[in-house]
């Protein structure tokens, strides 16, 4: 591990090649963790791992699916004792658990190009978050059309545009039914930080409504 005082010695190419080095190790210990991930899940197959009687009753462990359709499903308690181990919630951990499954099964074209390098693994996780709820042939399809472009030749706005777009052709009544929710969705929301005792709060209701603070 790189002292401060080390540091503070370097050179300004010694500082480049020392960032380069570390952010090219930092993207190997992504893709690390991401194999890792996939093998955990495998490790906890709910069929060797949980007894079918037993699942059944109310607190008990049973089988998750983390992943989108064509990934195995997992024993639920998988993610919890995985964030631990990694300094992560169980949410986080659920996450990775399911990128890594989705990565492997359903995007192998993104997936090849994150095992080479040539993709960050953020970009391929945005993919894969994005087509969760696509069939596994919509998801392939996805992979083929955007993995080109997923290695930050375009901007990330152009990016997430380009995967969007990609999702809802791949979708289109998904994407309709997504988007009729988020127009009837109704929710109240602080915007900003809160100071001197006041908010402003963002409101979406189907109708007129009275409030007060």
């Amino acid at each position: 591990m790189l002292g401060m005082a080390v540091v503070e010695e370097m050179s300004e190419d010694a500082v480049l090649d020392t960032a380069a080095a570390l952010a090219s190790a930092v993207q190997r210990a992504e893709v690390g963790l991401l194999r890792a991930a996939y093998r955990w899940a495998g490790l906890h197959d709910p069929a060797r791992t949980l007894d079918p009687g037993v699942a059944v009753l109310p607190g008990r462990e049973k089988a998750r699916q983390y992943g989108g359709e064509g990934t195995a499903p997992v024993s639920e308690f998988a993610a919890a004792e995985l964030g631990v181990r990694i300094g992560r919630t169980t949410h986080a951990a659920a996450s990775l658990i399911a990128d890594a499954q989705d990565l492997h099964h359903r995007h192998p074209v993104l997936w090849a190009r994150v095992v080479a390098g040539e993709v960050r693994s953020s970009y391929a996780r945005f993919v894969v978050t994005k087509t969760r709820e696509l069939t596994a042939l919509e998801a392939a399809w996805v992979d083929a059309e955007v993995a080109e472009s997923a290695d930050g030749r375009i901007p990330w706005t152009r990016f997430e545009a380009l995967v969007v777009g990609k999702v809802a052709t791949a979708a289109p009544e998904l994407a309709r039914e997504k988007e009729e929710r988020a127009r009837r969705a109704t929710f109240a929301k602080i915007v900003g930080r809160p100071e001197h005792g006041m908010a402003s709060f963002l409101i979406r209701a189907s109708e007129r409504v009275n409030f007060s603070v």
